[in-house]
């Protein structure tokens, strides 16, 4: 089998290739992370898309790549339609035209959060620009048959020392040079480790299913509960660690507060935050992220 993974060089796109690349001939692609074992696409240039497609000719496309920061979609929303979903749109044209499937990663950012938990036939109703694009791109679904999206949270989780800066390595960085700070105790998270969505993306490849999966861990907690988790996990001191229940509540763009995805077309078991903490620490060597 032939795949064709868009978001090689990310941050979730580095774990699934690496579990997936001994069991399928894997193409992966970069835009502004270069890596000699990629190659390069540009999701803003459609053109570009139906060429390296025709080069390749997946079987199943895995589309991980997009423009996540919401301030960049917001102030840049042309782009950010483009990217994250005329591009997306595009390669289901292409999977179609071609017999090919294609799995795509949607957010949770699609709902508002007001009015959760949320199946996978919720209404969505996303609060910024983000959330719309990404909406956009599950317009999939009624271009391909043979396809799926799997909607995730917040993600965490360890590649190497290049992986871009997340919420755990964060708190251990400012943790490592003693300096206190802040953090928002009034938005519920649900994350998810990304060797556990790899995993399941994994199975998604191997099977028929389609339609919308939610993938998400049941424990909610807030980003100072976290915190306080990932302090007690690498042994620092939680007390440079200050809760905030205000600190998120004006944030432009709007997040939304709570947005607890049910999985209800799945068995599949995301390891809890401590769990997941614990496997982080052992990848790192049990050395802070920037050691």
């Amino acid at each position: 089998m032939k795949i064709l993974l868009t978001g090689g060089s990310s941050f979730l796109g580095k774990k699934t290739l690496s579990l997936i690349s001994d069991s399928f001939n894997v193409i992966g692609t970069f835009n502004s992370k270069r890596s000699e074992k990629l190659i390069h696409l540009d999701l803003s240039d459609i053109a570009q898309i139906s060429k390296i497609f025709n080069e390749i000719l997946p079987d199943v496309v895995l589309h991980l790549a997009s423009i996540t920061d919401l301030s960049i979609c917001e102030n840049n929303q042309e782009m950010a339609k483009i990217v994250n979903s005329i591009a997306t749109l595009e390669l289901a044209r292409m999977c179609d035209l071609n017999n090919a499937r294609m799995i795509y990663i949607s957010s949770d950012y699609v709902f508002s959060g007001n009015d959760g938990p949320y199946d996978e036939h919720a209404k969505p109703g996303p609060l910024s620009y983000y959330g719309q694009s990404k909406l956009g791109g599950e317009e999939i679904l009624s271009i391909l048959n043979n396809s799926v999206v799997c909607r995730i949270p917040i993600l965490y989780g360890f590649n190497d020392q290049d992986d871009k800066e997340t919420f755990v390595s964060q708190v251990l960085r400012k943790t490592d040079n003693k300096e206190k700070f802040r953090v928002d105790n009034h938005r519920i998270k649900y994350p998810v480790l990304i060797d556990d969505v790899a995993i399941f993306i994994k199975t998604l490849v191997e099977s028929t299913e389609t339609g919308i999966f939610h993938l998400s861990s049941k424990l909610p907690l807030t980003r100072y509960d976290w915190a306080l988790k990932i302090a007690e996990t690498f042994d620092i001191p939680a007390t440079l660690i200050k809760k905030d229940d205000e600190l998120e509540k004006d944030a432009f763009p709007p997040r939304p507060v709570d947005v607890d995805l049910l999985n209800t077309r799945h068995d599949f078991v995301f390891r809890s935050v401590d769990e997941g903490l614990r496997i982080i620490k052992e990848q790192m060597g049990n050395k802070s992220h920037l050691n």
